[in-house]
């Protein structure tokens, strides 16, 4: 398999790492695409998508781990593997491991708050928080109206950045008002 050569080529070099860690995370956000009803309408082979992107994000975040044990002060790979917490939790709660969904996604929502909580927190946690919270908000019976708070303060820091423009409208959205 590709992966594992590439990694293997030199174990100590992180950047290797961390492009196998984002072709995982991009490969498995494919197969969470082909859930969405919406993107996928026909719906065969939902549980078989489903399984290939827990595993991928799974693999992505050992990968994200390996990372972190050489540089534990690096708070964008603290993000990403909150976020890929919460990525997962989504995932879980559809499957026979729910149990498992709401401790992963309470982890992620930990970590992604401590980032996102400072005043100079960087852009990426708040929409990362953001992002996080709108997949597992009912599960965990969220405030919508704090995810959309997050999603405000994200726009404001970054208001030329479409993508955040989107997580808001999303959070809306989740609230109840898609009009805004």
């Amino acid at each position: 398999h590709f992966r594992s050569g590439y990694l293997k080529a030199d174990p100590t070099d992180d950047r290797a790492q961390e492009d196998v860690e984002v072709y995982l995370e991009n490969e498995a956000r494919a197969y969470e695409s082909l859930l969405s009803p919406v993107l996928h309408p026909g719906g065969e082979d939902r549980s078989r998508y489903r399984q290939h992107a827990i595993e991928l994000l799974r693999q992505a975040s050992v990968n994200l781990a390996t990372i972190m044990k050489r540089n534990p002060n690096d708070q964008g790979s603290r993000a990403t593997l909150a976020n890929l917490q919460m990525r997962l939790a989504t995932l879980q709660r559809e499957t026979p491991q729910r149990a498992q969904a709401a401790t992963l996604a309470n982890e992620g929502l930990a970590t992604l708050l401590e980032l996102a909580v400072p005043a100079n927190a960087p852009v990426y946690a708040l929409d990362n928080l953001s992002t996080g919270r709108l997949g597992v908000q009912a599960m965990l019976r969220l405030n919508p109206a704090d995810t959309v708070a997050y999603a405000h303060i994200a726009v404001a820091l970054a208001p030329q950045e479409g993508v955040y423009h989107l997580t808001l409208a999303q959070a809306y959205r989740a609230r109840g008002h898609p009009e805004k």
